[in-house]
């Protein structure tokens, strides 16, 4: 791809707000006993999925595992990255030479707090998984190799490598060799800054090696407090999954916690180095717990923080490291996990901007902008498992509702499943085929066509359902008392837009959350509080039970009144009798959630919409 085409993109995404609407455009272990828990919004009970607990005997754990933290030591001046907005361009490329590793955008000033990576190694007899997270707006598949490539210099070799951005937006920028994602948020390529954070990865690892011994592992859920708000109008995934790692005696050794939420709470005109509010939370819980905290986002990309500046960064990490914090004392560990991966590769159409989507939908569709040899065709995914708990990249951004399908398909299988987003590579936007042909900035940066989301989508939940398979895995989660989990308002400029504030963003309910006391901890969820039942009311269920993924095929939905589902009758033979939610309305499993059917490429929306139109917002 020349170089004219790239200057010309920015011009494309140059849209008011470059992130999404409402923004401008390490520790060592410490000892057995943490320190108190900071207060939990949700009173801290969290909506946790335990393991069974170790029996008293001292266990013997297969599992070995090990994390560390690494500060990247990055050169001054280095470009901030993750918005294309004017406020982080130069006026005029720096055609003279005169900053070092700042070309298309604005040098840093300053660093605001620490850009960490962090990492754990896991390990068992018959597998090696090396996880870094890192404080990147992205990561590209060479950065994968580099890592491997180094930690095998240093006698250190792994079955898998899984590098996960965490999408601050006010990361470093220059390391990245692509000229298209150079010019629209990374800038140039900067051997020395490739360097810098390359070193400070491999300085994480090997303190993670260091630090490799016998483990426990346990996993769990929780629900985030409403923190979060959509760019879509659509209901929101607020659930947060914590894995947990500790010493047979019960020192912590690592955190894992995956959250969808954009790294745009500091806007575009910050030019100060940030890790945003996940490393805000992340730090929260390094204080509390003496270990390190990998944040890993999930189904991103529809998501934005519901509060922006830096009072909402310390308000909205609070509240979240408060959840996880709650969600982590809560969960119970084990001895003899297994830890199994497995692969896939998604092949994609050539990459494209379709400059409608960029514009306006007054141009026509065909007008494109062929980015064939600047873009990658395809892509590696890898799902893993590790004990009750499993998870699957995505190399990208992926909407909500795709996000959705992948967890529910592996929950089908293990208790705790989740999607760890911008991991091990970097496709842009993935978003279901009805989002991908509005206009806006998501829109235009989705590069692969409409059905690019459901392809990743696809693939996903198909590595998790063969992972589940060939471990001979069918868990269902034990029910779990209800529980409440109060809101909070979001202070200062976190506030969150008054009601009937055109700016205001759906994302779920905002008063109190009832969280679930059923299979898969989904089952007697409110479905408006849970963010699956739009303005119309169509009740889904996740996990009526495994006979409904085979018949699902075959029944015949009827839809009715105005767009609800009535099928008592086939809920009462399947589930033993109809939940009733408050509203009346009857939970059914949701198609779209079938891989079977999604291998079969089925609209659910066309198949299904009454004329007035179905809002599949669980789907």
């Amino acid at each position: 791809m020349s170089r004219a085409v790239a200057a010309l993109l920015p011009l494309l995404l140059m849209l008011p707000s470059s992130a999404g609407a409402g923004e401008s455009a390490g520790a060592s272990p410490g000892p057995a006993q943490t320190k108190s828990p900071p207060h939990s919004p949700n009173g801290g009970r969290p909506s946790a999925v335990a393991h069974p607990r170790p029996s008293a005997r001292s266990p013997s754990p297969a599992l070995r595992a090990g994390a560390g933290t690494a500060e990247l030591p990055l050169p001054a001046g280095v470009p901030v990255a993750g918005y294309g907005s004017p406020a982080r361009r130069l006026f005029v490329p720096d055609l003279l030479g005169r900053y070092p590793h700042a070309f298309w955008l604005r040098p840093s000033t300053g660093t605001r707090d620490p850009i960490m990576a962090r990492a754990i190694v896991l390990e068992t007899r018959s597998a090696r998984v090396l996880w870094v997270a890192v404080d990147l707006v992205a990561v590209d598949p060479k950065l994968v190799g580099d890592v491997r490539t180094g930690a095998a210099a240093a006698g250190r070799t792994y079955s898998d490598v899984i590098v996960s951005a965490s999408h601050t937006h006010s990361g470093p920028g220059a390391y990245v060799d692509s000229e298209v994602f150079g010019a629209l948020a990374t800038d140039r390529f900067d051997a020395a800054v490739r360097r810098a954070v390359l070193d400070g990865i491999l300085t994480a690892v090997e303190r993670a090696e260091r630090d490799s011994a016998p483990a426990l592992v346990g996993a769990g859920t929780a629900m985030a407090p409403p923190v979060t708000e959509s760019r879509l109008d659509r209901p929101l995934d607020r659930e947060i999954a914590v894995l947990k790692l500790v010493r047979p005696g019960g020192r912590p050794v690592a955190l894992v916690w995956n959250f969808a939420i954009h790294g745009t709470t500091l806007p575009a005109g910050n030019l100060r180095l940030s890790a945003d509010v996940m490393g805000d939370a992340s730090r929260r819980l390094e204080e509390a717990l003496g270990a390190p905290a990998l944040f890993v986002n999930g189904a991103v990309g529809d998501v934005s923080p519901r509060g922006h500046g830096e009072a909402a960064i310390a308000d909205l990490g609070e509240q979240l490291a408060a959840t996880v914090h709650a969600a982590w004392a809560g969960i119970l560990v084990a001895d003899g996990a297994a830890l199994a991966t497995v692969h896939g590769r998604i092949d994609l159409p050539p990459p494209f901007v379709s400059v409608r989507n960029c514009l306006g939908h007054w141009l026509p569709g065909g007008l494109t902008i062929p980015l064939d040899s600047a873009l990658p065709r395809s892509a590696e995914v890898v799902a893993v498992a590790l004990g009750g708990s499993a998870w699957v990249t995505i190399p990208g951004e992926l909407e909500t509702r795709l996000g959705q399908v992948v967890k529910r398909a592996g929950r089908r299988h293990f208790p705790v499943a989740f999607v760890a987003g911008l991991s091990n590579g970097y496709l842009g936007y993935l978003l279901t085929p009805d989002a991908y042909r509005g206009t806006g900035y998501i829109e235009c940066a989705s590069l692969y066509g409409e059905r690019a989301g459901d392809e990743v989508a696809s693939v996903a939940a198909r590595l998790l359902e063969r992972l589940g398979t060939r471990r001979g895995v069918g868990v269902r989660a034990p029910a779990l008392p209800t529980q409440r989990f109060p809101s909070r308002a979001v202070r200062g400029a976190g506030a969150p837009h008054p009601a009937g504030d055109p700016k205001r963003k759906s994302s779920g309910s905002e008063g109190a959350v009832e969280a679930p006391s059923g299979d898969l901890a989904e089952r007697c969820q409110a479905p408006r509080e849970r963010g699956l039942l739009p303005g119309g009311g169509v009740a889904v269920d996740h996990a009526l039970g495994d006979s409904l993924v085979e018949l699902a095929n075959r029944l015949s939905y009827r839809i009715a009144n105005g767009g609800r589902l009535v099928a008592e009758r086939r809920a009462r033979q399947l589930g033993g009798g109809p939940d009733r939610r408050p509203d009346g309305a009857v939970p059914l499993a949701p198609p779209l959630a079938l891989p079977r059917l999604l291998d079969r490429r089925l609209d659910i929306r066309q198949e299904l919409a009454p004329p007035g139109g179905l809002d599949w917002a669980g789907s």
